[in-house]
């Protein structure tokens, strides 16, 4: 079972590929997945750079989120960072999340042991284990209410991009202004973690995270002559397709600090992270302020 959404309009073939074509020049940022916590320390970060007068979502000519991402990527496109980290790090945090009512640890231990497989299963096969997963259909609505709450009063923005998995692709599709897709489905569909959040039913298809190939689909950047990264998912660039390790390898990638490890703690998942996740974001993004503003710049 998922939550389904009929479009008026059809999504357009060449904006749901899996090998988007981005601009030739300009800069992008990339968002990835990280659960809660990745949502949390991401919004940190920014809220930082946006102190100091660097506001690289809103600046960039092409926004990928991925997973956690995608939540970031839109809130930071449409409000300001620094409104988004006070909901996080006050008394009560301006979304209420809820559980997946299932051990949320342990399905993504057993997420990561099925993507790190040496060697790596071919990605359709992948897709189709992640469909395979029961999911919790009784959380269906919450779920989009939840969503819809994330990102309350925002709209898609020029360059905004949002990933997702196909089922009847077995690929890879990437949403924006274009595709047809109401922006909460789009959310909904990347953050949809397999084995926990039910599927996002789409003009027929049921899609499921974008993270899960890649935490963060950073080809989608390929083209831009700047393009920062910002990756809560520790996976290691090994697991990363060639191509988009190309991609990676000219760009400035941004991984969680010490302290931010600290404050994750082994559940990302976990609403009670939030704050402390945010917190850690925010004195990270101070710390590299000076180099992030070089490099953009």
């Amino acid at each position: 079972m998922s939550i389904a959404f009929a479009l008026r309009t059809r999504t357009r073939g060449d904006r749901t590929s899996g090998t988007m074509t981005c601009m030739n020049a300009g800069r992008a940022v990339v968002l990835g997945g990280g659960g809660l916590a990745g949502i949390a320390w991401m919004t940190g970060l920014l809220a930082a750079w946006e102190a100091d007068g660097l506001t690289p979502v809103r600046d960039a000519e092409r926004v990928v989120g991925s997973s956690a991402g995608s939540t970031v990527a839109v809130q930071a496109a449409n409000r300001a960072p620094s409104d988004l980290y006070a909901g996080l790090v006050g008394d009560a945090p301006t979304v209420e999340e809820i559980s997946p009512g299932r051990h949320s640890e342990e399905q993504i231990a057993s997420l990561l042991d099925v993507m790190t497989q040496d060697p790596p299963p071919a990605d359709g096969a992948l897709i189709d284990h992640f469909f395979s997963l029961p999911t919790a259909t009784d959380l269906a609505e919450a779920r989009l209410d939840v969503i819809r709450h994330r990102i309350a009063g925002c709209d898609w923005r020029p360059g905004l991009v949002v990933t997702a998995l196909s089922r009847k692709r077995r690929a890879r599709v990437a949403f924006d202004a274009d595709s047809g897709v109401p922006l909460v489905a789009a959310v909904a569909a990347s953050c949809a973690v397999p084995g926990l959040w039910p599927h996002i039913g789409i003009d027929g298809d049921e899609y499921i995270d974008g993270g899960m190939l890649s935490s963060t689909n950073a080809d989608l950047a390929e083209g831009a002559t700047t393009i920062l990264v910002l990756q809560p998912d520790p996976r290691p660039d090994r697991l990363f397709p060639d191509h988009e390790r190309q991609v990676r390898e000219r760009a400035f990638v941004i991984h969680p600090d010490v302290a931010t490890w600290q404050a994750v703690g082994t559940d990302p998942l976990d609403p009670a992270v939030r704050p402390a996740c945010a917190r850690a974001g925010y004195a990270q993004g101070r710390a590299i302020a000076e180099d992030v503003r070089s490099y953009w710049a």
